[in-house]
């Protein structure tokens, strides 16, 4: 008898709780509308409040006739430690798992894309610290909220370079059941054919997984619409996200001082990221 899987993601800048779903084929899918826990009284409520009645709803929606569930709870240890109590206090007669899960994120992306600021800036955004690892293909972030950050190292379009990072992020696939995002400088005005095959790949290989590319360095406005259109049209219906990461000053003078441009697209990118959406 297969065991139904529901993941418990909190999202560490709004503090918003999403929840998915894996279907048939292993895709985790985020819930329909029609989902008691779609509600807003579900999903931003704090676990001290809404704990027991949180675990009450899951086990009653996705653990009929008590058949199995496995959840994996992505978020702080102390945010879980409170949720496995209700589990293990509500659900001690039912056939219900809990683990400590990590959200995992790959970030890949040519030299010079943006890939560090951007992560950067997410570090700054979450007001944490990230541990920084170094390994031969790619580095690690990790922080207090479980968050796993797997940057390729920057990669060159040569066909050698290009397998090499393939069979890196195959890898890290094999572990991961958070996302890929990839970064394109806006800078660039273009992408490069090899470019454009690359992540048309990547969409092709790991259909089980979600993926948005972020346009990087997103400076001038009239030169992101065109080009943000123009990913677009080989996306396939990826998610695409505009990014400052970084405050930005202009050449444009107002009022004796040069206009600073504030960064903007990174708390959209949390929410697609840690909720889906």
């Amino acid at each position: 008898m297969k065991r139904n899987a529901l993941r418990i993601v909190c999202n560490p800048i709004s503090n918003n709780i999403s929840y998915y779903f894996k279907n048939e084929i292993g895709e985790w899918c985020t819930l329909s509308d029609s989902s008691p826990l779609s509600r807003s009284s579900y999903k931003e409520a704090s676990l001290e409040e809404k704990g027991s009645e949180i675990v009450k709803k899951i086990d009653e929606v996705y653990n009929r006739k008590d058949k199995g569930l496995d959840i994996i709870f992505e978020g702080e240890e102390k945010d879980y430690k409170l949720f496995e109590g209700y589990v293990k206090s509500l659900l001690s007669e039912r056939n219900v798992t809990c683990v400590l899960g990590a959200t995992k994120i790959i970030v890949a992306g040519k030299l010079g894309s943006g890939k560090t600021v951007l992560i950067e800036a997410m570090e700054n955004l979450q007001k944490t610290k990230y541990k920084k690892e170094e390994f031969e293909e790619y580095y690690k972030y990790s922080d207090e909220n479980n968050t796993e950050w797997y940057e390729i190292k920057g990669i060159d379009f040569g066909k050698e370079n290009i397998a090499n990072a393939h069979k890196t992020i195959c890898r890290l696939v094999e572990k991961t059941s958070g996302m890929i995002v990839y970064c394109i400088n806006s800078s660039t005005s273009r992408m490069e054919e090899s470019e454009k095959a690359f992540i048309q790949d990547l969409i092709f290989s790991f259909p089980a997984l979600a993926g948005m590319i972020v346009v990087t360095q997103c400076n001038d406005k009239k030169k992101i619409s065109s080009f943000v259109d123009e990913i677009e049209k080989i996306a396939n219906g990826i998610k695409v996200v505009p990014v400052l990461a970084q405050e930005f000053e202009t050449d444009i003078e107002n009022n004796g001082k040069m206009v600073v441009l504030k960064p903007f697209g990174l708390d959209k990118l949390a929410s697609y990221i840690f909720e889906g959406k």
